[in-house]
């Protein structure tokens, strides 16, 4: 999870390297599943319904 949170903090990923707040939400999405929830941090836009709760929620970065 560390190295996860690590990542999602540098240029490796979409966002600029300030993503822990969105790797957080993605791997409880997830259900704890790293690889999955990786898959959904190299999107460039998170996938959500529009009736999910964060559907309109702006991370920052």
């Amino acid at each position: 999870v560390e190295d996860l949170l690590n990542m999602s903090c540098s240029s490796v990923l979409p966002g600029g390297g300030t993503n822990s707040e969105y790797a957080l939400h993605s791997l409880f999405e997830a259900k704890g599943d790293i690889m999955v929830a990786l898959e959904k941090l190299l999107l460039r836009k998170p996938v959500r319904l529009k009736c999910h709760p964060l559907s309109n929620y702006h991370y920052a970065g």
